[in-house]
């Protein structure tokens, strides 16, 4: 048998110089020599069983030697280049070679009402009224920038603020024939006599053997095999091969895994792939927009952190954003009392502001002005020691001639057991009533301490 070598090809052809019938040909491998190669089946005869071996776009070719195997690996996949890839654990998962994103990736938050959805890669945390967001690195910071609820008492300005705000956490296939992409399968016409150009009997080996050939890779030595000589077809990384049916062998994709190289396929719901180029949905966060700067994920996180009076917390897939509970409080001096009975012409007021009963017997009040929704933790009006055998009472009135009492205690003594303890203007108002004190007795002031209950 002669080779020839088809100019500007790495492909050789074979020869036709026969005198004797076609059935008399039983040649059996012929070779080729660079990234290609022939295979023919050991004692085929007449060679028109051959096979072309390319590598196509992801693989790689690599000889071992005469009588031992051509390797077919895949090439490890880039951000420019068609491969194969593993998948890491923290960013998908993997089951029988279908890939998704991890759950703990986010692509859409909960609020307290509705869901924002990612698009590219990014979602806008806004502030709202009173609220403003930081971002920088990896880190988010809601602060409480501003009042959010004011309610105004007689005479006295106050302000509070409430409200929490909640946050809640393609397929694409790809064309994994283009890692394999091996050409058709193609015959020699050695039919018909075209001289030099045919394989005939005049050079056809004898029978039960064969012409040797060089075998080659892309890496590796090139070698020559000869007649007796196995070759053998191994699987890379990410590659199976296997004898099928008569001059058939298989060469198919491993299924990828988180540990494993191989073929995949890809969730539309994570992924956009185009033509074989895989890339996240613009759905998935990679970066937070806050009112100012912008957030970028370090190791799959970003931080949303409170700012002064903001506390966040996260838990499964949502994160709450609250406003931090504030202690305040509420005091007078005692002018702000008068006598209630019997004349208010019987007590005196001193240079340090506070009240002295000029009479026996004489009851006190004056009004309290609180935040709607401020919640009372504490009461207690301050006398001298004369005062202190009397008692206060912290009540309220409904409009309508009704009241109760919320806290009472000696002057002097604080309660802190306050009953109906929420503030609530719409309905009531607020005031402070002290027992009969006697001629002498002094009331210095009182302090109501409460919290802006933001939960």
């Amino acid at each position: 048998m002669v080779l020839d070598k088809i100019p500007n090809t790495k492909i050789f052809t074979q020869r036709d110089v026969r005198e004797t019938p076609a059935s008399t040909a039983t040649a059996t491998a012929v070779g080729l020599t660079g990234e290609s190669y022939v295979l023919v089946g050991a004692g085929g005869a007449d060679l028109t069983a051959e096979r072309t071996l390319v590598a196509g776009e992801g693989l790689d070719l690599s000889d071992g030697g005469a009588g031992t195997t051509i390797t077919i690996s895949g090439e490890n996949a880039t951000t420019t280049n068609k491969g194969i890839a593993s998948f890491h654990n923290d960013d998908f998962q993997v089951t029988s070679g279908v890939v998704t994103l991890d759950a703990d990736i986010a692509k859409t938050f909960d609020g307290d009402t509705g869901t924002a959805t990612t698009a590219v890669h990014n979602i806008d945390i806004l502030g709202g009224t009173g609220i403003t967001t930081l971002g920088a690195n990896n880190d988010i910071t809601i602060t409480n920038s501003g009042v959010t609820s004011a309610v105004s008492g007689t005479g006295v300005d106050v302000s509070g603020a409430t409200g929490a705000v909640t946050f809640s956490s393609n397929d694409g296939e790809i064309d994994h024939n283009s890692l394999n992409n091996l050409v058709a399968n193609e015959h020699l016409d050695w039919t018909q006599d075209q001289g030099a150009t045919n394989i005939h009997a005049g050079n056809v080996p004898s029978a039960g053997t064969m012409n040797d050939f060089d075998l080659d890779g892309d890496t590796g030595t090139p070698e020559t095999i000869t007649n007796g000589d196995t070759l053998m077809i191994a699987g890379g990384e990410g590659i199976n091969t296997a004898v099928g049916a008569t001059d058939t062998v298989t060469i198919s994709g491993e299924l990828a895994t988180t540990t494993n190289k191989g073929i995949a396929s890809f969730a539309d719901a994570d992924f956009q792939v185009s033509s074989g180029v895989v890339s996240l949905d613009g759905d998935v966060i990679s970066t937070i927009d806050g009112d100012s700067g912008t957030a970028t994920g370090s190791s799959h996180n970003i931080d949303i952190l409170g700012g002064t009076g903001i506390t966040t917390a996260g838990s499964s897939n949502d994160i709450t954003v609250g406003l931090t509970n504030k202690t305040s409080y509420w005091s007078i001096t005692g002018e702000a009392f008068h006598a209630a009975s019997p004349d208010v012409d019987d007590i005196n007021f001193g240079g340090a502001g506070e009240v002295t009963a000029a009479g026996s017997s004489i009851f006190l009040m004056c009004p309290v002005n609180l935040p709607n929704g401020a919640v009372v933790t504490s009461v207690i009006v301050y006398g001298n020691g004369g005062a202190t055998a009397e008692t206060w009472s912290l009540k309220r009135g409904d409009f309508a001639a009704g009241q109760d009492t919320m806290a009472t205690a000696n002057i002097g003594t604080a309660d802190s057991s306050i009953s109906n303890a929420t503030v609530d203007n719409s309905t009531y108002g607020y005031f402070l009533f002290t027992s009969g004190i006697d001629s002498g007795d002094t009331i210095y002031g009182a302090r109501i301490t409460y919290t802006t209950d933001y939960d």
